[in-house]
């Protein structure tokens, strides 16, 4: 409240997320949860949620990724850049998976205070709102 209290839209985005705050998780990956489908659905994003833990995969790196893309149907993994370092293409190939390799680029947005790329998805919102939604911009890469 302290830092974010003047942007436009903190009374809007700070009533949306302050029942998470409030409520009681037994986890901090409960609340992240909780964050992330409230925003969601403030953004007007409809994505399944599955949780990883919940789908009984016993493998490691390619392969577990492999095996939960799998389990919820997909067809396609989609990662971030870090995954070149580690990730077999090939692996994912083999089991008709395509490797979707993505790079964030932050996109600058108004607010009165210097530009942080990459700061907080709470950031954006503040000064934004609904309008953050047009920020979540990931490029297909080559290759």
């Amino acid at each position: 409240r302290h830092q974010y209290s003047r942007p436009p839209y903190f009374n809007q985005v700070f009533a949306v997320l302050e029942p998470a705050y409030q409520g009681v998780c037994s986890s901090l990956a409960d609340f992240n949860v909780a964050i992330i489908q409230i925003l969601a659905g403030y953004l007007g994003v409809t994505p399944a949620f599955s949780r990883s833990s919940e789908l009984k995969v016993d493998t490691t790196s390619d392969d577990r990724l492999i095996e939960l893309t799998k389990r919820v149907g997909g067809s396609v993994y989609l990662s971030g850049a870090g995954g070149q370092n580690y990730q077999d293409p090939a692996k994912f190939e083999a089991h008709e998976i395509r490797l979707d390799v993505r790079v964030y680029e932050p996109v600058c947005y108004p607010s009165p205070e210097l530009f942080q790329p990459g700061l907080s998805l709470l950031d954006a919102l503040f000064y934004l709102g609904p309008k953050a939604r047009d920020l979540l911009v990931y490029p297909e890469t080559a290759g």
